[in-house]
């Protein structure tokens, strides 16, 4: 046999031992017997930060809550507050003509210290109510004026006061302008009085017609005496302090509550 084909038997029956041996080793040294992958084949390392994703993740949570609030308005949206109730409405208060107003006077009204057109104050003594609201009470301040004062006194005079009403201070502190009916005093009469002053008067008229002399002096003592006699006056016509006195309102009245 040649050295060639020697050659040739040899390199067969080793490559036949390789392929008996291959066969008979167990997978996981198959496994380590492969080759490693090549640098094309393997994924390169990253060498720098790792890229962020053009979407953020979202977790299952914050998915959820998306998801749920397509369907339902968001939680957060801010709730108006409630509007207030309307204030009651005013009281109104009508009082009709003929109403009458029972007041008390806290001064002497007399024709000796006041005038026509002089005003005076008393007060309420019972009070107003319409439909349980006391429009005034008792005690509330009532303005009122002298419509006449005649102070009269001769023989057949006697002195009178007429009196009125102007105005009504309401519980709430509102000055209500009001007309109403006037109520009158008369000095009581003392004829016997008067006529006293009188002689008395032309007596003394006589004295001095006396003195003067003559008819005259008659005619001056005559003057004399019948000027005393006209100038003489009676009593005064007076309404005490402390007097109840009821007036009658003459035009109706409408008082509003006001507003606090």
């Amino acid at each position: 046999m040649s050295t060639t084909t020697t050659r040739i038997v040899t390199s067969l029956i080793a490559a036949m031992a390789v392929t008996a041996a291959a066969c008979s080793t167990p997978e996981s040294q198959q496994a380590a017997a492969t080759p490693a992958q090549t640098p094309a084949q393997a994924q390169p390392a990253q060498t720098g930060p790792p890229a962020q994703s053009t979407q953020p993740a979202q977790s299952a949570p914050a998915a959820q809550g998306a998801a749920s609030g397509a369907a339902q308005p968001s939680e957060s949206k801010e709730v108006p507050p409630p509007v207030p109730p309307a204030p009651p409405k005013p009281k109104v208060a009508l009082l009709k003509a003929g109403q009458v107003l029972t007041i008390r006077t806290t001064r002497l009204l007399s024709t000796k210290t006041m005038k026509t057109g002089d005003a005076f104050s008393a007060i309420l003594e019972e009070p107003i109510t319409v439909a349980e609201w006391e429009v005034a009470g008792a005690g509330a301040k009532v303005d009122g004026r002298i419509v006449e004062a005649d102070k009269g006194g001769r023989v057949k005079g006697k002195a009178s006061l007429t009196i009125e009403l102007t105005a009504l201070t309401t519980s709430d502190g509102q000055r209500v302008d009001i007309v109403t009916s006037v109520v009158g005093s008369e000095a009581a009469a003392n004829k016997g009085k008067d006529a006293a002053k009188v002689g008395v008067g032309a007596g003394a008229g006589a004295a001095v017609g006396a003195i003067a002399g003559g008819g005259k002096g008659a005619a001056i003592g005559a003057i004399i005496g019948g000027g005393a006699g006209a100038a003489s006056r009676g009593d005064a016509a007076e309404i005490p302090a402390e007097s109840v006195v009821s007036f009658e309102l003459r035009s109706p009245i409408r008082i509003e509550q006001r507003r606090k």
